[in-house]
């Protein structure tokens, strides 16, 4: 998003200072909008990470739609504005507002963004229900797979019944890897 903030007032002062054809400008927000989709997308991420599985899809669906009023609604009015006004400062005024909402979201990022590479979603946000209690089943050989999130892989199956290799109380239930 630093990036893309950088290129719009860049771009903005190309073209208020009549610096740029149609072909450039075309050029230049290709290039802006292809470092800031990438910006946009990884705040969608973070949202879907930082929330307990029980709620993380109505967070999601909270920030999309924020997301869309604020740039959905608020943009093409405040555009539409700025370029009936046929004034090229008055537009650049615009590039500046949006070059600076990125910026700061950029600074939140850096100030508040949570390091979630090679973590599981559950070691970044709880869920809110279930175990993360390594030893809530008793097979020991199952409590050294190296999650340390308590959580069972999806590699493992629960096997419920009265197989003679597995158990003879129907009540138990017992893991086997796979």
């Amino acid at each position: 998003y630093t990036a893309s903030s950088v290129r719009l007032v860049l771009a903005g002062l190309g073209f208020a200072f009549h610096l740029l054809t149609a072909i450039t400008q075309t050029i230049c927000w290709s290039v802006i909008f292809f470092f800031s989709s990438a910006g946009a997308s990884a705040a969608y991420l973070t949202i879907s990470e930082v929330f307990p599985l029980e709620i993380r899809a109505i967070s999601i669906a909270i920030f999309y739609s924020l997301g869309t009023a604020g740039g959905g609604l608020l943009g093409p009015v405040l555009f539409g504005e700025l370029v009936s006004t046929q004034d090229r400062w008055r537009l650049f005024g615009g590039y500046a507002l949006g070059s600076a909402l990125m910026f700061i979201a950029a600074c939140t990022e850096l100030a508040l963004g949570i390091a979630a590479e090679g973590k599981s979603l559950e070691e970044i946000a709880a869920p809110l229900s279930g175990t993360t209690d390594n030893n809530h089943f008793d097979d020991d050989d199952n409590n050294n797979n190296n999650n340390t999130s308590g959580l069972r892989s999806h590699s493992e199956i629960y096997l419920i019944g009265d197989d003679d290799d597995v158990s003879q109380d129907e009540d138990e239930v017992t893991t086997r890897q796979i």
